[in-house]
């Protein structure tokens, strides 16, 4: 019905809007005598060539722009002005927040540089001066409190109910946690953070229950993947923040990965199933991996160079090439595996727990080779929760030497940092969080590395200039003295790998000759980490959700 106050001939009988006098839906006429909105009637012949009206043959040919004076129009002119300033302005400002950020990434890389330049000048000083310099120097980073750390804190926010981040580097980057995002429909979705600036930040609503696993598109990294044990998955858009595309799940979704060349999705469910689903046909699964024997949730997912590889609490299987069978992985664990995680080339990273020990094992694994253990970390705890660690490389190589590697430790609710560099120790420890570490990711912007930390309740993003790390590692280096030949004494970083942290070596190291032994020296001057004895959970899936 015509709304009150307006007299015939002003609105348009489609959409029962105002026509104008200039604009997309100004005033026009059918060859019938008809008027119309210009916009409604061209979508209208184009569906039902006719007339809406009389129901005559039209085609838009007969369409024609009235330039009327008896017929009263609303003059838009004014308002499609501001609507083309409108569109001008945001351009002119999505164009000045990209030069922004590339401003300020240049001016954080040239201050590291100053700096280490600087760190550099101080070590050339003079040789009269050299007693009193050697006093001055910092010694290498050791494990001890956060205010030695070589990162630097970017920023924290409080969150709600997270568990999963994701650090995207397409244009403006940002953060991408999973967190609570208030009642509704869709309570749980993925809070968008500003990497330059806290404050900005946005909400995408995506699931019923709590996100397990988030993804990045391969190929168009606004892409984002999405699991919850509300047993679905889906791909949305953290451009204009909607659902994309919605999968049906038979049971929860535990994890999901994109395939790196195919258009396809998959996800690693609670029954020990990999589901594989292609994004041009959402009806049904187009795979059901299942793997033999392993009857708990498939908890990690990774499909890149090394192959389909997943993990559950029970160990790491391979998918083989005819995508119908599964190869265990022999890799020492010490325990239930609670998380696996890939450097973006053959290396690999699994993480353990049993009764008295938490272990990570970085592996290299090619695509159709065996897995080689290289390092075996420990010195952190971890009992009740199921944290995922990751690795990355600081360097241009691809040996186990530029492998670094950050978890969280359960008891103190610090992020531990590894480097395969120096020995396999811990080189670095962030400032405790307030809960326990759920998750770590790392992602390298520019040349800076940006280290994200997740909590139920908070997340942390801490920053460390490449360059930086790479003098810092190098004078360490150089300022230690290579051991003698079965010298039990010396630094846990250049004693053999056997000896790091007191564990036995890897099944495939077993035929090496046997190590000397620590020695009560280095015992007294670097004491193990306390340990607590924990109930051991066990490799079921409803022990495995009952333990988160």
């Amino acid at each position: 019905a015509m709304q009150p106050g307006r007299e015939a001939g002003q609105d348009c009988p489609i959409c029962l809007e105002r026509w104008g006098a200039s604009g997309d839906h100004r005033i026009c006429v059918l060859k019938c005598g008809h008027l119309f909105g210009q916009s409604c009637i061209e979508r209208w012949i184009k569906l039902h060539k006719k007339c809406p009206q009389c129901n005559a043959k039209a085609t838009a040919r007969d369409i024609r722009v009235l330039f009327v004076s008896e017929v009263s129009v609303s003059d838009t002119s004014r308002h499609d002005e501001f609507r083309r300033q409108l569109a001008e302005e945001k351009r002119l400002r999505g164009k000045a927040e990209s030069e922004n950020i590339r401003l300020k990434i240049q001016v954080h890389k040239l201050q590291q540089e100053i700096l280490s330049l600087s760190n550099s000048m101080s070590r050339k000083r003079p040789r009269s001066q050299s007693a009193s310099a050697t006093h001055s120097m910092p010694p290498p980073v050791l494990p001890g409190p956060a205010r030695g750390s070589r990162w630097s804190l970017s920023f924290h926010c409080t969150t709600s109910s997270s568990r999963v981040a994701r650090i995207s580097t397409h244009e403006s980057p940002m953060l991408l946690v999973s967190t609570a995002v208030g009642p509704g429909a869709l309570p749980h979705g993925v809070r968008k953070i500003s990497m330059l600036n806290s404050n900005h930040s946005q909400y995408i609503r995506l699931h019923s229950l709590p996100i397990r696993d988030l993804a990045q598109g391969v190929g168009d990294p606004t892409l984002l993947l999405s699991t919850s044990h509300d047993k679905t998955l889906k791909i949305c858009s953290t451009k204009t923040n909607n659902t994309i595309l919605n999968f049906d799940l038979s049971r929860p979704g535990w994890s999901c990965a994109w395939h790196p060349t195919e258009p396809r999705v998959l996800c690693g469910t609670a029954n020990g199933a990999v589901v594989v689903f292609d994004i041009r046909q959402t009806r049904s699964a187009l795979a059901n991996l299942d793997i033999a024997g392993c009857p708990q949730p498939i908890h990690s997912l990774i499909h890149g160079s090394t192959g389909l590889v997943c993990g559950a609490l029970s160990g790491m299987w391979r998918c083989q090439a005819d995508c119908k069978s599964w190869e265990k992985l022999d890799v020492f664990m010490g325990g239930s595996c609670v998380s696996v995680c890939g450097s973006g080339d053959t290396h690999i990273l699994a993480s353990s727990r049993s009764k008295d020990r938490a272990l990570h094992t970085v592996a290299a694994l090619d695509l159709n080779g065996p897995v080689r253990p290289l390092q075996s970390l420990t010195g952190h705890t971890n009992r009740c929760i199921m944290s995922r660690a990751c690795l990355w490389s600081t360097g241009s190589s691809t040996e186990d030497a530029a492998i670094s590697v950050a978890s969280g430790d359960e008891d103190s609710h610090q992020v531990f940092v590894w480097s395969c560099s120096d020995g396999g120790r811990v080189v670095d420890r962030l400032a405790p969080m307030s809960g326990p570490v759920l998750m770590t990711t790392h992602a390298r912007i520019a040349g800076t590395h940006h280290l994200a930390c997740v909590s139920s309740n908070e997340v942390r993003l801490f920053t460390q200039d490449e360059s930086a790390s790479t003098i810092s590692e190098a004078v360490a280096g150089a300022r230690r003295p290579a051991p003698a030949c079965g010298d039990a004494s010396a630094p846990m970083a250049q004693m053999p790998r056997q000896e790091l942290g007191r564990l036995p070596p890897c099944p495939h190291e077993a035929s090496r000759a046997q190590e000397p032994a620590i020695s009560p020296t280095f015992v007294a001057r670097h004491p193990p980490l306390p340990t607590t004895s924990h109930q051991n959970y066990g490799s079921s899936a409803a022990a495995a959700a009952g333990a988160l």
